[in-house]
């Protein structure tokens, strides 16, 4: 299998393509690990417009992920060129998917989702 390509002339067309890259990320993602699709989606839709943000046109981007260590690649805001922090460049707009992925897995920020996710999957409950 081969990490599918984020490609889009529209917006139908971006969430397509970001759908196919969870699909992907999921086949190597333990199931209680993932993130539901719709969730990266919102989020890669928000950050970035559909794909339109010069972070996601230039540097691959989706989430607006940020990085404080000179030596990672990266794009600094316009209004803010000797920022201590720059956005993160990926390879590729999947790459980007899977870094907000571990993300989400990893970082103090979502430990109330994990926390709600592993509740509804010992309980088998899901919210209406």
């Amino acid at each position: 299998f081969q990490q599918p390509s984020i490609e889009y002339t529209n917006n139908y067309e971006f969430i397509i393509s970001v759908s196919r890259c969870v699909d992907f990320l999921n086949m190597t993602i333990p199931h209680e690990k993932r993130v539901p699709k719709m969730i990266i989606i919102a989020m890669a839709v928000l950050e970035t417009g559909y794909g339109k943000s010069r972070f996601a046109l230039e540097g691959n981007n989706l989430f607006g992920i940020r990085t404080w260590d000179k030596d990672t690649p990266q794009l600094k805001p316009l209004e803010l060129p000797n920022a201590a922090f720059g956005v993160k460049m990926y390879k590729t707009k999947c790459a980007s998917v899977k870094d907000m992925i571990h993300t989400i897995n990893t970082h103090r920020a979502y430990v109330d989702y994990r926390d709600e996710r592993d509740r509804q999957e010992t309980t088998g409950v899901l919210p209406i």
